[in-house]
């Protein structure tokens, strides 16, 4: 990823995308 250029997200965005990635993988996870 490249920070450098961008604004930093708030604590907030950080979390509800890391939540959604997570729920994605746990999703994968559990599939057959």
């Amino acid at each position: 990823m490249v920070g450098a250029e961008f604004e930093v997200p708030e604590p907030a965005e950080v979390q509800a995308a890391a939540g959604a990635v997570g729920k994605r993988l746990r999703c994968a996870g559990k599939a057959p």
